[in-house]
């Protein structure tokens, strides 16, 4: 399920993935945290703050040099990192 703007009347993309995660607690009471849209689990906040951001449209960012599109700004982290040096 793809989550727009539009369905979620928010603007602010950070309100955005905050709303759409949850810290969840396995059996031996370790914290985890849980995107809310596909129910993905992650022991790291980081990382799934960065997953749930792939969830939502409208959000896109695009590379300053040669205009690949990126779901997340890890993304296009990455594609800098790995073809802009």
């Amino acid at each position: 399920m793809q989550l727009t703007l539009f369905h979620l009347f928010i603007t602010d993309l950070d309100d955005l993935i905050a709303q759409s995660m949850q810290a969840v607690y396995d059996d031996l009471g370790g914290r985890a945290w849980k995107c809310e849209v596909c129910k993905k689990i992650n022991k790291d906040k980081t990382n799934i703050r960065k997953h749930v951001e792939t969830h939502f449209q409208g959000f896109d960012h695009h590379c300053t040099i040669c205009g690949k599109q990126s779901k997340s700004r890890e993304a296009l982290r990455k594609h800098m990192s790995n073809y802009h040096k």
